[in-house]
């Protein structure tokens, strides 16, 4: 489910709660759905990690951060299709081997420090999140813009508004 307060002070969506930013993500969101290209993509073979589950958006929305929280990485790269893309810091990763391999390296970049999540919208099939790390030596944060399919990540781009952790 999403809600959130009468003040517009925390969004909630499913398990995970967020503090949305004044601007709701401006237009950067939909600068990165544009590189995305909702409307070109052609994921039309792939195979969600969770065969005969249904699962929604806001399903999938829900166990990514909550995956990402716990730095749990089978579960974070479990949310992506057999041929999802990620796009991070000029590097494209292909595949849910090649997805798999770069969440194993999080837990150890992130040492001590935490993700926390700002904001979640969910537009269709499009999930937009914001996020910082806490406990960091230096800042970072960013905005990913992911666009789901049956169930799963097929296509993520991810936007740093600082410094990589």
């Amino acid at each position: 489910h999403r809600s959130h307060n009468s003040q517009n002070e925390t969004f909630v969506s499913g398990n995970i709660t967020a503090h949305p930013p004044a601007s709701r993500f401006g237009g950067l969101r939909q600068k990165i759905a544009q590189r995305i290209d909702v409307r070109d993509c052609s994921y039309s073979r792939h195979r969600c990690s969770f065969p005969g589950m249904n699962r929604s958006p806001q399903d999938v929305a829900d166990s990514h951060l909550a995956a990402v929280i716990t730095q749990d990485v089978v579960a974070m790269a479990a949310d992506y299709a057999d041929d999802a893309v990620l796009e991070r810091l000029g590097q494209t990763y292909r595949g849910h081997a090649a997805i798999a391999d770069y969440f194993a390296t999080v837990p150890e970049r992130l040492g001590t420090a935490r993700v926390v999540f700002d904001a979640v919208d969910i537009d269709g099939d499009v999930v937009t999140f914001s996020w910082h790390i806490e406990g960091a030596t230096q800042p970072a944060s960013g905005t990913d813009v992911c666009q789901v399919v049956d169930g799963a990540i097929v296509h993520q781009v991810v936007q740093l508004d600082a410094s990589d952790f």
